[in-house]
């Protein structure tokens, strides 16, 4: 064996060891090893060294010990400045970017070469986008990522400075109230990575730490992720993900017996934190019954989530009966009274009360005990369809182009499940609202306008109305509650969006977002510390100034737009490297750009689509690998970019812009034939692109880009003629094959062909009411310039 192999195979006959009583594992070892002395000598000499396997990589800033190795003095972008810790598996070092653009500290995890497999680090470098994507408070960030010259693989993550979860309990002198609000945090972390189908995999006290202003992070998701048996990455050999990312101690029994991590497992990891964090207190039975189901042997017998874990400690917290203990009704009742000492004000009184009771007590607790068995059952759909998202389609899910196709399949599972639980009269508010949100998730996967979707607008609209239907009752009786802000929000967004780009209803759309706008400032206010709520406050302000300038009402939306802009550009002063506000602004700038170009500002249109790509330029030095939201921002910029240069007399740069829009478009498609979106933007920029084109003399390009984008659009208008977005599609392509016809001579007939087909689809709008109000004056204009042919 090489010593890269001896490595490999050291450190997971070390993790199994450690399974092993103490007195046992020099034995084991001696079996495993075969006679391999080399390999002996390794796995004596990192037991000696290690008292976990957890303690080797931490990604956090709490110390290690580690012997001390020569770091390198540069890994990327980042100075080398300190040793975290090392061990069998690698190194951690604390780095800071010096390039001068922008200071950061962070900390860089290397994996040593030989450790991992080929197979596996190809997964790394599939999976990183995945992990950055992770964007929660209680979570350290993944940042950046890539390979030495070496060839060793690394990370660059969130620096964390803070010390293991239990060891900051105790110092800090901590009563059970706060540290049961510390292991909630880890929850909300664990429970955001499952909702992004990851799972963590080596939840110990030394992944969680808190930092000193008392702020939880979960670190270490850099081998993050539900196994998938056809990935070679996973194949069962010794240096296979699954035998290098967990604790003994903290795992769950299925893991020491080679079985695939999954969600049952973190939340068999979850219990074993919980237990460690309430040593030395005086746990109630309580505690004791949740730690107990959520560590149970059996998978199947453990909390469903972390939902379900994280639902029985508040109800702990708030004096409520736990689903982990079968106390009976005398347990319920117990915890009834406790609850509520203030209204049992005498002994006597309340002994009586309960004896003469007894007989509608026993029938009201029958009933009691139907509700719980139905909502168990409900509970046990959630369970349904939360394995069905993480395991049946999840290996076609990813965040990168091509998982369109995937997306069908996620939205056929979650429907039957969300259907069912939206009928369920006796559903909590909060599932309710929870059901309302999938709903609106469906809407933008089937057919929201400026997703990569299937198209599908009537189902659409159909789970836009189930969710109105949803959060209707919530509106009254609990007003200010975050979520339902959140999601009324959103739903008043999908609902202007199909209102304006599918049946071009300009007034209803602008009524939508002014609700949306409203529901979002709430947010703001209740949750000052959520970066959400401004994005989608200002980005409902920035279609508003769209739609208005569509109205033909430029001197409201050129001020709108700009207020947008500015504002965006203020709350990245506080968080510069923040995705949600950083894409943000390049929205803001794109739709700036299209306002001012069409106002007769060419030149500050110019300024603006180029700031929308420098926008882009800094959020691609965030990001491990290009992805899909980065491409289809891109692409927009681009394209609004070309057509001001086209506008300001620069046809060449014009086209060079129009080709770059379309070779990203090309991408998505080539990756994912099933996004309808992108298609629709592909064929949008070929029309465009014969204008310039067409000043360049390059007629045949011309010709066959505009025929191109009108056979896609008029395939499109076939299927639905009463959609008011399709009529003026093809309104719009008309208008195009006139000019170029009449720009190119010698196409008398072509040309008016094309000029009474404008007609045409004038008509059909004005009929159908779905004309744009910008539109009309222009037609009107258009047809004095150019009469119809006789």
């Amino acid at each position: 064996m090489s010593d890269d192999e001896i490595e490999s195979a050291a450190f997971a006959l070390f993790n199994d060891a450690l399974d092993q009583p103490s007195g046992e594992r020099e034995a084991f070892i001696l079996a495993a090893a075969a006679g391999n002395s080399a390999l002996i000598e390794r796995v004596r000499a990192l037991l000696a060294a290690d008292g976990s396997a957890s303690a080797v990589l931490r990604t956090g800033g709490a110390s290690a010990d580690a012997a001390e190795a020569a770091p390198p003095e540069r890994i990327g972008a980042y100075r080398i400045t300190g040793l975290v810790g090392q061990g069998g598996m690698g190194a951690v070092y604390v780095g800071e970017r010096d390039s001068g653009d922008f200071n950061h500290k962070v900390a860089i995890k290397v994996i040593r070469p030989g450790v991992l497999s080929e197979a596996l680090i190809e997964r790394f470098r599939r999976e990183r986008q995945i992990l950055a994507d992770l964007s929660h408070p209680n979570i350290a960030s993944l940042f950046d990522g890539g390979e030495l010259p070496d060839g060793s693989p690394y990370f660059v993550m969130e620096y964390v400075d803070g010390r293991p979860i239990g060891a900051w309990a105790e110092e800090a002198g901590l009563g059970l109230p706060d540290r049961l609000r510390l292991f909630n945090d880890a929850c909300a972390a664990v429970r955001h990575a499952h909702q992004n189908l990851i799972i963590h995999r080596d939840i110990t006290p030394s992944n969680v730490l808190v930092t000193q202003g008392g702020q939880v992070k979960l670190i270490d998701f850099g081998i993050a992720k539900p196994n998938d048996p056809d990935d070679p990455a996973t194949d069962g050999q010794a240096n296979s993900l699954a035998s290098l990312s967990f604790t003994p101690g903290f795992a769950a029994p299925e893991r020491s017996r080679g079985a695939a991590a999954n969600t049952l497992s973190d939340v068999y990891s979850l219990g074993k934190l919980l237990e460690e964090l309430l040593k030395g207190q005086d746990a109630p039975e309580d505690l004791r019954a949740i730690i107990g189901m959520a560590t149970r042997k059996e998978p199947q017998e453990r909390y469903a989530s972390v939902d379900a874990l994280m639902e029985d400690v508040h109800k702990f917290n708030t004096g409520h009966s736990v689903a982990a203990r079968d106390g009976g009704a005398a347990y319920r009742i117990g915890k009834f009274i406790r609850r509520r000492k203030l209204v049992v004000t005498g002994t006597t009184a309340a002994i009586v009360g309960l004896a003469g009771a007894l007989g509608v007590t026993s029938w009201q607790y029958a009933r009691a005990e139907k509700a719980l068995e139905r909502a168990d059952y409900r509970f046990q759909q959630v369970r349904t369809l939360a394995k069905s998202m993480m395991f049946d389609v999840y290996d076609k899910i990813d965040l990168v182009p091509g998982s369109t196709g995937a997306k069908v399949e996620l939205a056929n599972a979650a429907q039957t499940y969300l259907d069912s639980l939206a009928s369920d009269k006796l559903a909590s508010s909060e599932l309710q609202i929870e059901t309302a949100a999938g709903l609106l998730r469906l809407a933008e996967i089937e057919g929201q306008p400026g997703f990569a979707s299937l198209e599908d607008v009537d189902k659409t609209e159909t789970n836009l109305a189930r969710a109105v239907a949803l959060l209707a009752p919530f509106e009254d009786a609990d007003p200010k509650s975050p979520d339902l802000l959140k999601a009324l929000g959103q739903l008043k967004v999908s609902q202007a969006a199909v209102a304006f780009h599918v049946d071009s209803d300009a007034d209803k759309a602008l009524g939508l977002l002014k609700q949306s706008e409203a529901y979002f400032s709430a947010y703001r206010e209740a949750v000052p510390d959520d970066s959400y709520g401004t994005f989608q406050l200002l980005s409902s302000k920035a279609e508003e100034a769209m739609i208005l300038f569509r109205k033909d009402d430029r001197d409201a939306a050129i001020p709108l737009a700009n207020e947008v802009a500015d504002s965006f550009r203020e709350a990245l002063k506080a968080d510069p490297d923040n995705f949600d506000l950083l894409y943000g602004l390049s929205r803001a700038e794109r739709t700036r750009s299209e306002i001012l170009v069409n106002s007769q500002q060419g030149e500050e249109a110019v300024k603006a689509a180029t700031a929308s790509l420098e926008t882009l330029d800094h959020v691609r030095t965030l990001l491990p690998a290009e992805t899909l939201g980065w491409w289809r921002a891109r692409e927009f910029s681009y394209w609004r970019r070309a057509y001001a240069l086209y506008s300001t007399g620069h046809p060449a740069e014009a086209v060079d812009d129009y080709y770059a829009a379309l070779k990203l478009a090309d991408q998505q498609i080539a990756l994912d034939a099933d996004d309808a979106d992108a298609r629709e933007n592909r064929s949008i920029f070929q029309a465009e692109m014969a204008y310039p084109l067409l000043d360049l003399k390059r007629m045949d390009e011309a010709e066959k880009s505009l025929l191109g984008a009108t056979e896609f659009f008029q395939a499109r208008y076939d299927k639905e003629p009463d959609r008011g977005a399709y009529q003026r599609n093809m309104l719009v392509q008309h208008v195009q094959l006139h000019e170029f016809y009449k720009g190119w001579g010698g196409h008398e007939a072509e040309r008016c062909y094309h000029l009474a087909k404008v007609k045409e689809f004038w008509d059909i709008q004005e009929k159908a009411g779905t004309l744009l109000d910008s539109d009309r004056p222009e037609l009107v204009d258009y047809f004095k310039q150019n009469p119809l042919c006789r």
